[in-house]
């Protein structure tokens, strides 16, 4: 059987049509596998050495121990001691559910952990924690040291405000309205 037009029937779809139809059904396929593919969200459980913990003897790493294999995108780990100066070494490096970096703790004293960790489900966990470290000397007293500051993280910081980053927003934002404007007053096929 066939349609005619003249029958007030259309006999064919025209393009935006279908643009529109495959647009909803791949957002519709989108939506039903996320929602059936939810995991677990990676948490931070643990900082080794724990926060306001107090050991004996140096530390020899310090560690971050998620609830799942975080899978990071991007890791700062960074260890500060008591006189100031960074005492991580070397790249963080993920095992497993654990996130470690090498420190070199020396000396007596309050140490402070920074961490910055974007996990691969796109979650950012991000904080501080300070332990004590005592020395085979006397006690000492535990001065409670600043927080930790851009400087101390080696240069290292966030959301920054700068021409360059405002720059790149608004060539979005200009792209952006550009190919709308292409859409909507593009010719149309008849």
């Amino acid at each position: 059987m066939q349609l005619h037009p003249a029958a007030g029937m259309r006999t064919t779809l025209s393009g935006r049509h279908l643009m529109v139809g495959a647009i909803l059904a791949a957002l519709a396929v989108f939506v039903v596998v996320r929602a059936l593919d939810v995991p677990e969200p990676v948490r931070l459980q643990a900082v080794e050495p724990a926060d306001a913990s107090t050991a004996g003897a140096a530390p020899t790493a310090v560690s971050l121990l998620f609830t799942a294999a975080p899978r990071p995108t991007t890791i700062h780990l960074v260890a500060v001691g008591p006189d100031g100066d960074e005492v991580s070494r070397g790249e963080p490096v993920v095992t497993g559910n654990r996130v470690s970096v090498r420190v070199e703790a020396s000396l007596p004293g309050r140490y402070q952990i920074a961490y910055h960790v974007v996990t691969g489900e796109g979650k950012a966990v991000t904080g501080q924690s300070a332990f004590m470290v005592r020395g085979d000397s006397t006690a000492f007293a535990a001065a409670p040291a600043a927080p930790l500051t851009g400087a101390d993280l080696a240069g290292h910081a966030h959301m920054n405000r700068d021409g360059g980053t405002l720059a790149l927003v608004l060539l979005d934002l200009v792209l952006v309205a550009a190919l709308v404007l292409i859409m909507v007053r593009r010719p149309r096929v008849r």
